[in-house]
């Protein structure tokens, strides 16, 4: 069950916070961990199929389950950033690869593509919930933050509804792409209007001498991928 909810909608006005959660939003520092260690970074395990990650401090204050968006996965490129929210929000952040979403997951059971075509991510966020609380231990007891970004807000938002999953204190969705209908060749453009930002985005992140390229930007094997078998 949910106590409090705080909604970032990209494109969309974002709703006021509330006092007490204005410390897990403002005065982002933008600077990355001079090295790997100081910010609990890992190269994280296989569970279930899934690569999983934790990240932050083991006293830290706050657990924090990350929902990725499509074709992101856990490699370095997409750790830098929870390493920098952890050191932000003194959390520790847990991440999971989202089955059939293209690089580095497993593919969709037969009973989560059904559940998809339906529009129930809750078999998905399950799968992952359990992989995360096998690999930190403290999801599975204590109140945690959920975040989700893009169609990982749709993950997150089944997680926190789901009975007896998770004891949700907050939840953050970040360009949550199913607060909208889309016509899929309209969905697509706006994917590829995104891609043309990615070169100044990447440039302002020169700056700082330990960022990691995108998978499809460094000189080195991509993690593998299946290809999406999310259902169309």
């Amino acid at each position: 069950m949910t106590s409090r909810s705080v909604v970032i909608a990209g494109p969309q006005p974002a709703p006021r916070l509330m006092e007490s959660d204005k410390d897990m939003v403002e005065n982002v520092t933008y600077c990355l961990p001079t090295d790997s260690a100081s910010a609990g970074v890992e190269d994280g395990t296989e569970i279930d199929g899934l690569r999983v990650a934790t990240l932050g401090r083991r006293d830290a204050r706050r657990q924090v389950l990350v929902f990725m968006g499509f074709l992101a996965c856990v490699e370095p490129f997409e750790l830098q950033r929870f390493a920098l929210l952890a050191a932000e929000w003194d959390a520790q952040v847990t991440v999971v690869d989202a089955p059939g979403c293209g690089y580095g997951g497993a593919r969709l059971t037969s009973t989560e593509r059904r559940a998809c075509r339906r529009g129930d991510f809750t078999p998905v966020a399950r799968r992952m919930v359990h992989v995360a609380q096998t690999r930190q231990h403290r999801l599975r007891r204590g109140r945690v933050t959920v975040v989700g970004y893009s169609m990982g807000a749709s993950l997150a938002a089944a997680a926190a509804a789901a009975p007896g999953l998770l004891r949700v204190s907050n939840m953050v969705l970040v360009e949550p792409v199913a607060m909208r209908r889309w016509n899929l060749l309209d969905l697509l453009r706006s994917v590829r209007d995104e891609d043309h930002l990615l070169d100044e985005y990447l440039d302002r992140n020169s700056v700082f001498p330990h960022a990691a390229l995108p998978i499809e930007r460094r000189a080195e094997p991509a993690p593998q991928r299946h290809g999406s078998t999310l259902p169309t």
